[in-house]
């Protein structure tokens, strides 16, 4: 099985805790394991189960959790491709941390892994028995404080819009929802926000690859009304075909009876 599935079952966290490591760090790593993932973009301050069921991948995530070994995860540009190469990945993806990892009966492994920032990719560093490669840390833009106006008025109206989609979908999960409405890091929110909504895998990286905050939050509100109005449309949609087959069902009832008088 191919690292392209998660479980959204919520996992338990300290939400004080985002997973982003803040502390001040040499941009430039010499080497760094890479897991590829197919159809799933992850994000700092993100915590996710995932399948792991490559050869090389198992032995990485193993070799990871036993060394305490920090890990690059990087999306795949084609999914069908089942033995990537470094130019088959996305060249900026999320450095994380596996937080547990266990071992299922047919062998593969579910991780829960937990993302701590993002790296861009540079030189590959060696292909066996798993991916490696330098990366170097893509720096955040200086947060803005809590005298920025506008990016409390931008996460605001993103905790409205997300509270209009769950009254519009029942399948949200409610501690999920819990955690991303309480997540007061804009830039951690940003991402959190991203991570739940139903994207294209290319937007999905592109909200991955901003690096303005406030462009950032643009994009995520842009996909979330886009959500909310594909959820209004099937409603809609589904009210005008109940309110046809109610109809028809009434005219033919009504010819029956006028038939039995």
């Amino acid at each position: 099985m191919a690292e392209d599935q998660n479980n959204n079952e919520p996992i338990e966290i300290d939400q004080n805790d985002t997973g982003e490591d803040t502390t001040t760090h040499d941009a430039q790593v010499d080497a760094i394991p890479v897991l590829p993932l197919r159809n799933v973009v992850f994000y700092p301050g993100q915590m996710m189960p995932l399948f792991v069921g490559r050869a090389s991948s198992v032995r990485l995530i193993e070799e990871a959790y036993r060394n305490q070994t920090m890990v690059l995860v990087l999306t795949q540009k084609d999914s069908s491709i089942d033995v990537p190469v470094l130019d088959d990945l996305y060249d900026v993806g999320t450095v994380v941390r596996v937080v547990k990892i266990y071992t299922m009966p047919d062998g593969s492994k579910s991780i829960v892994v937990q993302g701590a920032y993002r790296a861009r990719t540079g030189t590959l560093v060696s292909e066996d028995p798993y991916l490696k490669a330098s990366i170097s840390r893509l720096e955040e833009d200086p947060m803005p404080g809590p005298e920025d106006v506008e990016i409390t008025a931008m996460v605001n109206n993103i905790r409205n819009l997300l509270k209009q989609l769950s009254d519009l979908v029942a399948e949200f999960n409610p501690e999920q929802l819990n955690l991303i409405m309480n997540t007061e890091q804009a830039s951690n929110f940003s991402f959190l926000v991203a991570a739940l909504l139903n994207m294209p895998i290319n937007e999905k990286q592109e909200v991955l690859e901003c690096m303005d905050l406030k462009d950032r939050l643009r994009k995520v509100t842009v996909a979330l009304t886009r959500s909310i109005q594909q959820q209004e449309l099937s409603k809609k949609i589904q009210s005008d075909v109940q309110e046809t087959i109610n109809k028809t069902q009434r005219e033919y009832f009504l010819r029956e009876q006028m038939r039995a008088i």
